[in-house]
């Protein structure tokens, strides 16, 4: 598994745990960005650090699509 997608695990639950905290997800998801934004800038090398922060910076909008699409697909 690389860094970014560590990464990406890490946030989504991040983004579960406030959740349960009773924090909208959209506030929850934009938690996990900022922490993720954070450790992204801890990666040395430097694509590396660029895909980790494109990553990050997706929007709630694209992730709420993403996540339904992974929903109703069988």
């Amino acid at each position: 598994m690389t860094a970014g997608a560590r990464h990406c695990v890490v946030a989504m639950g991040v983004v579960c745990a406030g959740m349960l905290t009773g924090c909208s997800a959209q506030q929850g998801y934009a938690s996990a960005q900022a922490w993720q934004r954070s450790q992204c800038l801890q990666i040395a090398d430097a694509q590396e650090r660029r895909r980790c922060l494109d990553a990050a910076d997706t929007p709630y909008s694209t992730y709420q699509r993403q996540s339904d699409s992974i929903k109703t697909s069988p």
